[in-house]
C-alpha cells in the first residue's frame, strides 16, 4: 500500500528542488537527483521532521550543521561528483533548511536565530562596507571554502553584526534575487 502523500512530502520535494538549484550551476555532475540522495541520506531530512527541531539552539545546531556537510560532501564524492567543497554543502543544507523550517512558520524560532542564511556571490557583494571589512578575501569563492574558512570567515563576522535574538534570515537583507550586472 502506498504511503500518503503529505504536507511534509510537499515541503520536502520543494525544499530539494530549490537547494538543488541554487548550487548547481557550474558544477559538473550534481544532478538535482544526486543532491537530493545526499540530503535524505545525511540526516537533515530526518531532523526537520521532528517538531523539537525548531527548538534547536546554537551549539547543538553548530554539530549537526557540520555533520550534516561532511556527510553530504561525502556522498557526493562517492558519486564521482567534481568540485565538492565544504561551501556548498553548506549551502545545500541551508536553502534546504530555509525552505523546511525557517518559511515554513518558524521565522522567530530558536533555530532561526541560529540557522545559516544561504550564502552567495550576490548576498556577499551586497553586505554593507562594515560588515564586509571583517570578511577574509577567500570568502568571495564560497564554493570553494573548507569547513573552518566556513564558520570563522563566512558565518561568525555577519553573525556579530545582528542583535543577540535576531534571527538569521535578516541578513538576507542584502540578497537580490536578481544580480547587478
Amino acid at each position: 500500500m502506498k504511503k500518503p502523500y503529505t504536507f511534509f512530502d510537499h515541503r520536502h520535494k520543494f525544499a530539494v528542488w530549490a537547494a538543488a538549484r541554487a548550487t548547481q550551476r557550474g558544477w559538473k555532475g550534481a544532478t538535482t537527483k544526486i543532491i537530493k540522495d545526499a540530503l535524505e541520506n545525511c540526516g537533515v531530512r530526518q531532523f526537520t521532521s521532528k517538531a523539537s527541531s525548531r527548538n534547536t539552539r546554537l551549539k547543538k545546531f553548530e554539530r549537526l550543521y557540520r555533520e550534516w556537510c561532511k556527510k553530504i560532501c561525502s556522498f557526493l564524492k562517492k558519486r564521482h561528483v567534481q568540485g565538492v567543497t565544504y561551501g556548498r554543502a553548506a549551502k545545500i543544507v541551508a536553502i534546504y533548511l530555509k525552505s523546511m523550517l525557517i518559511l515554513s512558520g518558524s521565522e522567530y524560532s530558536p533555530l532561526a536565530r541560529v540557522a545559516h542564511p544561504p550564502v552567495d556571490a550576490t548576498l556577499l557583494e551586497n553586505l554593507p562596507s562594515e560588515i564586509k571589512a571583517k570578511l577574509p578575501e577567500n570568502v568571495k569563492r564560497w564554493t570553494k571554502l573548507k569547513e573552518n574558512d566556513y564558520y570563522d570567515g563566512l558565518i561568525k563576522p555577519p553573525r556579530a553584526f545582528l542583535g543577540r535574538d535576531e534571527p538569521s534570515w535578516k541578513l538576507e537583507e542584502y540578497f537580490d534575487p536578481v544580480p547587478k550586472g
